[in-house]
């Protein structure tokens, strides 16, 4: 059994294949796999799947739910069962896929401290951005699913940047410059990939492309929040301008 929480939540078979559940199951599916084999109580779950608006007979309706996820959980070769301490999902993490991201991301930044680790560090970060689909946790409603949802937005934005870091460290400078832009056009306000990008561009003799790109997030920035891009993005572009040959060296702009 296989549950994807990065990009629409889908419980997956031996077979590889979605089991199609609905909404309130794939919203309680998706709060016991945040924590895999840790019980949730029944109280948080009643307060995730609805709110303040919960039915009269909420403990017999969150029962109910339960008992049809078990019952699509166990067809798909996995256990949920029901303890002192609230229901609990009985899966190896590394079978949730943003689990796996994160193991994969713990794992690079490990690599990326030991000596010569920078190619493993940048292909773990790799594979952990790979996992993600779509938006987390697609489609479903409610408060709690859109909490956990920008939370993992900026978890996406965290691993994103430290992986095109990681590949510009490693000199791969003209490979990384489509994804890269797919991702800053992602987070079109986001100062750490777009330095990253205007160094990619630069140091695969595009500068004008890469001014282009602090001209384009310097607008946005001083129309969305009326402030200018940050000191270490301005610096970047300040050496750009005067053709700093220390951008041209592999690894950071410092």
């Amino acid at each position: 059994m296989n549950v994807q929480l990065l990009g629409p939540v889908e419980l997956r078979g031996a077979d590889g294949r979605p089991r199609p559940i609905m909404p309130r199951l794939q919203c309680m599916l998706a709060a016991l796999a945040m924590t895999p084999r840790r019980p949730v109580p029944t109280e948080t779950l009643v307060g995730w799947l609805w709110g303040d608006e919960h039915p009269h007979n909420v403990r017999e309706s969150l029962y109910t739910h339960a008992s049809r996820l078990r019952s699509h959980v166990e067809q798909a070769g996995g256990v949920l069962r029901r303890g002192s301490g609230g229901y609990v999902l009985d899966i190896d993490p590394d079978r949730v896929d943003l689990h796996r991201s994160r193991r994969l991301a713990a794992e690079a930044r490990a690599a990326a401290a030991a000596p010569s680790g920078g190619e493993r560090a940048a292909r773990l970060w790799r594979e952990a951005c790979e996992l993600w689909r779509a938006t987390p946790l697609a489609g479903l409603p409610g408060d709690w699913a859109a909490r956990v949802r920008d939370g993992l937005d900026q978890e996406r934005l965290t691993l994103l940047t430290e992986r095109f870091h990681a590949e510009l460290a490693c000199g791969a400078h003209e490979s990384v410059i489509d994804p890269l832009s797919a991702a800053h056009t992602e987070y079109p306000l986001a100062e750490p990939l777009a330095g990253l990008l205007m160094l990619a561009l630069y140091r695969s003799g595009r500068l004008t492309d890469a001014l282009s790109v602090y001209a384009r997030l310097r607008r946005r920035l001083v129309d969305a929040i009326g402030t200018e891009p940050g000191p270490d993005l301005q610096e970047l572009h300040r050496r750009m301008l005067r053709r700093d040959p220390g951008l041209l060296a592999d690894g950071p702009a410092g």
